[in-house]
C-alpha cells in the first residue's frame, strides 16, 4: 500500500465490450503476490479511479502487469508503477465485483474480493421552493430544495455570481435546503443549484431570480382602541415595497402567551379577545413581502371582558318625594380602570363625570311631576353596567 496513483488512461465501451470475457482467468496459486484493487468510496460512477494494494508481508517488485476485471469484464491494465488505473464505469450498474491479475516473470495470480455499488444515473426531479413567491428572495433567506434518485442524494450547493454561498452534507441527516447569506445588490440575478448523489452524480437548475433586501413599510390600524372587548379587526392600512405583499398576520403577546391571526390573501383579520384571559398585551402587525423580508409593528393592547362595578352612594330613598335641587353621588370600580360615569334620568343622560366621586346635582323642577334615576359606568374597553333605578316625585 501506499503507491502513487497512476491513471494511464481510460477504458471506453468500445474497450470493454471487446475484452468482455465470462470470469477472469485464474492461475495457479504461489507464483505472484495477491493485489487487491481498490476505489475511494463504495458507491462509484463515471470515471473512477482505481488503486492496489498487497497483504502487509508482499509488495509489488516483482510485479510486471496489473489486470483488472468489473464484473468478470476487463476494465484496464497497468504495467509499471506507480500503479492504477482509470476505470470508465459507462455500462455498469449496482453491484460490481473487482477482481486483479498480478503477473510475474514466473506466473500470474488472480485475487478478487473488492465489490462496489455503481451508479451513474443523476438526481431527478430537482425542485427549488422559495420562502414566499416564486422568483423572490432577500437576505437570509432559505431556499427549500427537494431532488429524488435511486440510491441516496446526498449534498447540496447554492451557485451566486460563480461563488458556492451555501452547501449541505447529508452524510450526517438534514435536509437539502440552502439558505441565502449572500449581499446581492437588489434587482434581477441569476443562480444555480446543484445536487449530487452518493456516487458522485450531479443535477442542477439555473435561474434568474429577483433580489430584494429590504423590508415593507407599513401602516396598520384596529377598529377599537387601546382597550378592547370582544371581537374588533386588525388590519394592515399601508404597504410599500419594491416586492409584491406576500403576507400578513396579527399576534397577541405576553411573556406566557402568543396567538397568531391570519386570514389568506387578506390584510384584515378579526381577533375574538374572550378566546384569551384579560390582560395586558403586546398588539403586533406582521407584514411579509415576496422576498420574505417582514416588517412588525407592535403596541400595547388591554383586553378586558369584565363589566366593571357601579353603585350608589349618595341619594334619596327610592320613592321619596323631593322639591329642592339635590345631590346624588356613586362608587365605580374595575380592575383595569373606571373610563365614565354618567347620571340617567328617565333613560336619557344628564351628566358626565370622570373623576372618582361622581357627584350629580339634580333639580327635580325639570323632570316633572314623577321621574326616574340611575347610574350608568363605563371602563376602559367600553364594558357598561348599570345601577338600580330610583323613582322620584314632587
Amino acid at each position: 500500500m501506499g503507491d502513487v496513483v497512476k491513471h494511464t488512461g481510460l477504458v471506453t465501451v468500445a474497450a470493454l465490450a471487446a475484452s468482455l470475457v465470462s470470469a477472469p482467468p485464474a492461475f495457479a496459486a504461489g507464483v505472484a503476490p495477491k493485489v487487491y484493487a481498490r476505489t475511494a468510496g463504495h458507491w462509484v460512477g463515471g470515471v473512477t479511479p482505481v488503486t492496489f494494494e498487497t497483504q502487509p508481508s508482499e509488495d509489488l517488485s516483482a510485479v510486471t502487469g496489473l489486470t483488472v476485471y468489473a464484473g468478470g469484464r476487463e476494465i484496464g491494465t497497468d504495467t509499471a508503477a506507480p500503479w492504477g488505473i482509470d476505470w470508465d464505469t459507462t455500462g455498469f450498474d449496482g453491484l460490481v465485483t473487482l477482481t486483479t491479475r498480478a503477473t510475474t516473470a514466473d506466473g500470474s495470480l488472480t485475487t478478487g474480493g473488492f465489490t462496489v455499488h455503481v451508479d451513474n444515473r443523476a438526481p431527478t426531479g430537482l425542485t427549488v421552493r422559495f420562502p414566499r413567491k416564486d422568483g423572490y428572495i432577500g437576505q437570509g433567506g432559505e431556499l427549500a430544495v427537494d431532488a429524488a434518485d435511486n440510491v441516496y442524494v446526498i449534498g447540496s450547493e447554492l451557485i451566486v455570481g460563480g461563488q458556492t454561498i451555501a452547501s449541505k452534507d447529508l452524510m450526517g441527516g438534514g435536509n437539502l435546503d440552502l439558505r441565502w447569506n449572500v449581499k446581492v445588490p437588489n434587482g434581477r440575478t441569476p443562480m444555480t443549484v446543484r445536487v449530487r448523489d452518493q456516487a458522485g452524480n450531479v443535477t442542477a437548475v439555473t435561474r434568474t431570480v429577483t433580489v430584494d433586501n429590504d423590508r415593507p413599510v407599513i401602516t396598520g390600524r384596529t377598529s377599537a382602541g387601546r382597550a378592547v372587548r370582544g371581537d374588533f379587526t386588525v388590519s394592515l392600512s399601508g404597504y410599500r415595497d419594491a416586492s409584491p405583499f406576500a403576507s400578513f398576520e396579527a399576534s397577541l403577546n405576553t411573556p406566557r402567551h402568543l396567538r397568531s391571526y391570519a386570514q389568506e390573501n387578506s390584510r384584515t383579520v378579526t381577533i375574538r379577545s374572550r378566546e384569551v384571559p384579560d390582560g395586558w398585551y403586546t398588539l403586533g402587525w406582521h407584514a411579509v413581502d415576496a422576498a420574505g423580508n417582514e416588517t412588525v409593528l407592535k403596541r400595547s393592547l388591554l383586553v378586558d371582558n369584565r363589566v366593571p362595578s357601579v353603585w350608589i352612594t349618595k341619594a334619596p330613598r327610592n320613592r321619596a318625594k323631593v322639591t329642592r335641587t339635590f345631590t346624588v353621588t356613586a362608587a365605580a370600580s374595575d380592575t383595569y380602570g373606571i373610563a365614565k360615569v354618567q347620571l340617567l334620568i328617565n333613560g336619557k343622560v344628564v351628566r358626565t363625570d370622570t373623576t372618582a366621586g361622581y357627584t350629580f346635582a339634580i333639580n327635580p323642577k325639570k323632570y316633572g311631576k314623577k321621574f326616574t334615576m340611575r347610574f350608568r359606568t363605563y371602563d376602559r374597553a367600553g364594558n357598561v353596567r348599570y345601577t338600580t333605578s330610583r323613582t322620584y316625585q314632587r
